[in-house]
C-alpha cells in the first residue's frame, strides 16, 4: 500500500536528483556561469567538474534505498559551499537552502524506513 509519507518522499528525491542531474550535467559540459562560481572562489578548473560529476553520482545514489542517506549528506556538504558562494558573491542564498532543507528531509524519511 502506498501512503502519503511514501509519495511525498518518491516526488521529493525525484525532484532533488533531477536539480543535482541538472546541475551536475551544467558543470561536466564546462558552462561558462557555473565555472565562473569556482574562479572566484580561487578554486582550481577540476574542481568544478570533480563537483559535477558528485553531483549527477549523488543525485543515482538518492535514488537507491542502501546509499540515499549517504547520497544526501555528501550532496549537502556540496550545499553548504553552495550557501556560502551565494551569501557572499550573490548576496541571496535561498535556493541552496531548500535545496539542503530537501537533502535533510530524504535523510529523515529514509532513517525512518
Amino acid at each position: 500500500m502506498i501512503t502519503i509519507n511514501s509519495k511525498f518522499y518518491f516526488i521529493i528525491t525525484l525532484i532533488t536528483s533531477v536539480i543535482f542531474i541538472i546541475a551536475g550535467l551544467t558543470k561536466l559540459f564546462g558552462i561558462e556561469m557555473m565555472h565562473d562560481s569556482f574562479a572566484k572562489l580561487n578554486l582550481p578548473i577540476w574542481f568544478g567538474y570533480f563537483i559535477g560529476a558528485c553531483e549527477i553520482l549523488g543525485a543515482i545514489g538518492i535514488q537507491i534505498q542502501k546509499l540515499n542517506v549517504f547520497a544526501s549528506f555528501g550532496l549537502a556538504i556540496i550545499m553548504i559551499g553552495a550557501v556560502n558562494y551565494h551569501i557572499n558573491y550573490e548576496k541571496e542564498g535561498i535556493i541552496p537552502s531548500i535545496v539542503i532543507a530537501c537533502l535533510c528531509i530524504i535523510i529523515l524519511i529514509s532513517k525512518k524506513k
